[in-house]
């Protein structure tokens, strides 16, 4: 777990064979998040708490 103040963070996924995926995601105070990622390479953020 990355302890993170709070903004907007661009992270990128790189799969073999696959372009680069960059997306963002904003982290406000207290918030606890999660990067769900499918066998295809498919990102799905979840907000756990």
């Amino acid at each position: 777990m990355l302890d993170l103040p709070p903004g907007t963070y661009l992270y990128a996924l790189r799969l073999p064979g696959q372009p680069a995926r960059n997306e963002t995601l904003t982290v406000a105070a207290g918030d606890a998040w999660g990067l769900l990622v499918g066998p295809s390479g498919d990102v799905l953020p979840l907000q756990m708490y």
